[in-house]
């Protein structure tokens, strides 16, 4: 199992794997955005940063990462997924969170299609804008212009962020990132199984590393090596 933290000052009773770290992301042809994310602000200027994508690129990876980059500074910093926010029904939630350095709102998507948290969204940012420093960064589904938004002024400010599209990672990538987050976990990952996993599995990244989590346990209670045979009892391959 993933050892899971606890973040700072938060408004939602929301946990950050120790995993989502940059050094864990494989950047493959996004290595800009990560880039861009992963240079330290500090408390000058305002930032505001848009990453969309489709499911299971690493857009969650990605902002759990800021805001676990800017807690190791010593920043206030706050991850906020917006399906659960919306889901609590009170965009009183994001009052006062302009005051942290690094904010990450995920999947804002969730709430387009509320007058309401448009009405919030929009007012934060303002808020931003108006203290003129902090790092807003937020991740959706689609680009701010396809964005389905009840409030035209809200849209437009979203469209003024720096926006960067998550490209979903080629196989030799995803091997890269299967190796890596085993090696987190103290396993030891050859190149023959992560191929023989690519080949048989669902090559979502999100499918991968739960397949994973699962070979990961399974080699802890009988106490075996991942082997392609191994591999294939567990699964039923």
């Amino acid at each position: 199992m993933v050892a899971l933290k606890q973040t700072k000052q938060l408004t939602l009773p929301v946990q950050l794997p120790s995993s989502a770290q940059f050094s864990y992301f494989v950047a493959g042809s996004n290595a800009a955005a990560v880039e861009y994310l992963a240079t330290p602000r500090g408390e000058a200027g305002f930032a505001h940063t848009a990453v969309y994508g489709g499911k299971g690129v690493g857009k969650t990876h990605l902002l759990c990462a800021v805001t676990e980059q800017a807690n190791t500074e010593g920043l206030v910093s706050m991850y906020v997924p917006m399906r659960d926010a919306v889901l609590q029904g009170h965009p009183q939630l994001l009052e006062g969170l302009e005051n942290c350095h690094v904010l990450a709102l995920d999947d804002i998507h969730e709430a387009a299609h509320s007058k309401e948290w448009n009405l919030a969204l929009f007012a934060l940012i303002n808020r931003f804008i108006d203290k003129r420093s902090g790092h807003l960064v937020w991740s959706a589904s689609e680009s701010a212009h396809q964005l389905p938004m009840q409030l035209a002024d809200l849209r437009s400010r979203l469209q003024a962020a720096t926006a960067f599209v998550i490209h979903p990672l080629q196989d030799n990538d995803k091997q890269l990132a299967l190796r890596q987050h085993a090696q987190s976990r103290g396993l030891v990952l050859s190149g023959e199984v992560a191929d023989y996993m690519l080949s048989r599995l669902p090559r979502t990244m999100p499918s991968l590393m739960g397949t994973l989590e699962q070979l990961d346990a399974a080699s802890m209670r009988e106490q075996r090596r991942l082997t392609v045979p191994f591999v294939k009892q567990i699964l039923g391959l």
